[in-house]
C-alpha cells in the first residue's frame, strides 16, 4: 500500500519533514476516499503543518480543499443536534445512553471532532432498556427501519436502526445493546455497563478498555476487511498505551473470545506500519499473548489495496465465523444462523401456528439466505 498515505495516517507526532509532492497528495486523497478516511487524511495534513512548519505544496493543497472541509464540518452539525435531542429524550425517561463509534472515537482517541465522519449516530443502551428506548423513539417521530420484531433483533443482532420522519433530515439512529452478534463473543450488556464512565461534563462514555474491545469487535463485524477499522485500532492502542493494564486486558479478551480477532488485527497493523507498531508496548503484549495462546486459525484476513465499501459478501460472513476463537463457537454461530429457536420463529411468523414450524424454518432460511 502507498507508504506516503499510510505515514500521514499514523498517530505518532510528526518529528521531521516528509518528502512529498502533488502526485503523492492526490494519490493519498484518492485512497482516503476509497477507504473512508478522507477527513482524517485532511486533519493529519493540517497537523503535519502545525508540527513541522510551513510546506508550500501541502499549504496549497489544503487551501484548495477549504470549501470541502467546511462542508464536511457543516454536515456534522445537524448530526450533533439530533444526537443531543435523542439523548435528552432518553434521559427524560431515565434511560442511560452512551455515544459510541463515530463522534466518540473522534473525541476520545483522535482528539479531533472533525477527524472521523459518520453517516449515522450510534447510541448504546442497556439490553433491559431496549423496549422502552424503542417506544420513546417511535413516539417522538422516529421509524424503526428493521421490520423484524424486537425479540428477534435481540436474539439475532446487536442494534436496531431508526430514521426521523422529518423530510430532508434523514440521519439514522443506531440503537445498540451490544457490540456484536449474540453468540459470537462472551460479553454481556451488564459487563459493558460495569465499565461505563462519566467524562468532565457529566456525559457517559466507555472506559478505555471497553472502548478498545468495542473497536476489535466492530472490526470483526466487518469481516476484518476495512482499513478504517484497522486505523481506529492503531490509534486506539496508541491513545491508550499508557492507560490500559495490558496483562488484565489480554485476560479479558481471552475470556470474551477475542483472541483470534486480536491476532488478525495485530498482524494487519504490523503489515501496514512495521516500524511504528514495534514502538507500542500494548501492541507487543497483544502480539505475544495471541501468538502463545492461538497457535492455529483457519483463516487470516490481510488488508489489500482495494476499496472496501458495500455489504458483506457470503465469503466475508464465513470468514467472520472462522476467525472466532474455538471450533465449538464457530459451529454454534452457523447453527444459530440457520436454526433459530422456535420462540423466535413464532415472533417472526405469528400467522403460522406451531404445527407449521418446519415450514417456518424453510421460510426463514429462504428469507435469510436467498433474498
Amino acid at each position: 500500500m502507498d507508504r506516503y498515505f499510510l505515514t500521514i495516517l499514523e498517530p505518532f507526532p510528526f518529528r521531521e519533514k516528509i518528502c512529498g509532492n502533488q502526485t503523492l497528495l492526490l494519490n493519498g486523497e484518492k485512497l482516503a476516499v476509497e477507504y473512508n478516511v478522507l477527513m482524517l487524511f485532511y486533519t493529519q495534513l493540517k497537523r503535519y503543518l502545525k508540527e513541522t512548519g510551513p510546506d508550500e505544496v501541502i499549504d496549497h493543497f489544503i487551501q484548495e480543499r477549504k470549501q470541502t472541509l467546511l462542508q464536511r464540518v457543516a454536515y456534522s452539525l445537524p448530526q450533533r443536534a439530533v444526537e443531543k435531542e435523542v439523548l435528552r429524550l432518553l434521559r427524560k425517561e431515565n434511560i442511560s445512553a452512551v455515544v459510541i463509534k463515530g463522534s466518540a472515537i473522534s473525541q476520545d482517541i483522535y482528539k479531533n471532532i472533525n477527524s472521523r465522519t459518520s453517516c449515522d449516530i450510534d447510541l448504546l443502551v442497556k439490553e433491559s432498556d431496549v423496549a422502552m428506548a424503542d417506544s420513546i423513539l417511535v413516539t417522538n417521530g422516529f421509524t424503526r427501519s428493521d421490520l423484524e420484531p424486537l425479540p428477534f433483533l435481540l436474539y439475532r443482532r446487536h442494534h436496531a436502526t431508526y430514521l426521523p420522519k422529518i423530510p430532508g433530515q434523514q440521519i439514522p439512529i443506531e440503537l445498540h445493546w451490544s457490540f456484536s452478534i449474540p453468540g459470537f463473543f462472551r460479553l454481556s450488556s451488564r459487563q459493558i455497563w460495569q465499565q461505563v464512565q462519566e467524562n468532565k461534563d457529566g456525559a457517559l462514555k466507555l472506559s478505555p478498555q471497553v472502548n478498545l474491545i468495542q473497536l476489535f469487535m466492530h472490526h470483526h463485524m466487518h469481516a476484518l476487511s476495512q482499513l478504517r477499522n484497522v486505523v481506529d485500532l492503531f490509534w486506539g492502542i496508541y491513545a491508550y498505551d499508557n492507560e490500559i493494564d495490558w496483562p488484565d486486558f489480554t485476560e479479558n479478551i481471552k475470556q470474551i473470545g477475542l483472541l483470534g480477532t486480536t491476532k488478525n488485527s495485530v498482524r494487519q497493523i504490523e503489515a501496514l506500519w512495521p516500524e511504528r507498531s514495534r514502538q507500542l508496548r500494548g501492541l507487543q503484549i497483544l502480539k505475544n499473548t495471541t501468538n502463545k495462546t492461538v497457535s492455529f486459525l483457519p483463516v487470516y484476513r490481510l488488508i489489500k489495496l482495494e476499496p472496501n465499501a458495500g455489504p458483506l459478501s457470503v465469503r466475508d460472513k464465513i470468514v467472520s465465523r472462522l476467525v472466532l476463537d474455538s471450533w465449538s463457537t464457530r459451529l454454534f454461530s452457523f447453527i444459530k444462523s440457520v436454526f433459530p429457536s422456535p420462540e423466535i420463529l413464532e415472533e417472526l411468523y405469528k400467522d403460522h401456528p406451531n404445527k407449521g414450524m418446519i415450514r417456518n424454518y424453510f421460510r426463514y432460511i429462504r428469507w435469510r439466505y436467498f433474498t
